[in-house]
């Protein structure tokens, strides 16, 4: 008997379309990852298609699989990294930051998991370069690195930092 595969795909009814003239009459099969296919169409800069379907699959997770399944957080890292490749960095923060509670919620402060996605939280968050949303987020991010001990303290640090340059800086860019 073999193991389970750690990131199994998660069957859905929802058909995934490749590209292509006869996109309508070849769904991609129920058992096949659609993730491969999402991160396609981001890499032809179709973020929004592919920010669409990555979402539909996040959806129907949720109602299937229930708001704490593994699987819906990992849609919700799948966003985020899709946020952020489009340079959408406030989007992607809030989505890693929830991801991270979400994990933190389920896995141990030091599961490797939790603190990569802590990490990926704090870099976008690093990128964003209007200050009144870098503000908004700020407080959400230090939360969940005070969450983490075993993360290295300099991201707590350089992000109080931040914010604190942030509180002394007049609003906009």
């Amino acid at each position: 008997m073999h193991p389970e595969p750690k990131q199994a795909a998660v069957q859905t009814p929802l058909a995934v379309q490749h590209p292509g003239p006869d996109a309508h009459s070849n769904p991609v099969p129920q058992q096949q990852d659609p993730r491969p296919y999402i991160y396609a169409l981001a890499r032809e800069g179709r973020f929004t298609d592919a920010a669409l379907l990555a979402q539909a699959w996040e959806t129907h997770t949720l109602q299937t699989l229930g708001i704490d399944s593994p699987h819906a957080t990992q849609w919700i890292e799948i966003r985020a990294d899709l946020a952020k490749q489009e340079g959408n960095y406030v989007l992607a923060t809030q989505l890693w930051i929830s991801a991270g509670r979400t994990r933190l919620a389920h896995q141990s402060p030091d599961a490797p998991e939790v603190l990569t996605t802590a990490q990926s939280a704090h870099y976008c968050w690093t990128q964003i370069t209007d200050t009144s949303k870098a503000r908004e987020c700020g407080p959400e991010l230090v939360a969940l690195l005070r969450a983490l001990p075993s993360l290295d303290r300099r991201h707590l640090s350089v992000a109080q930092q931040r914010m604190e340059h942030l509180h002394n800086t007049p609003t906009g860019r």
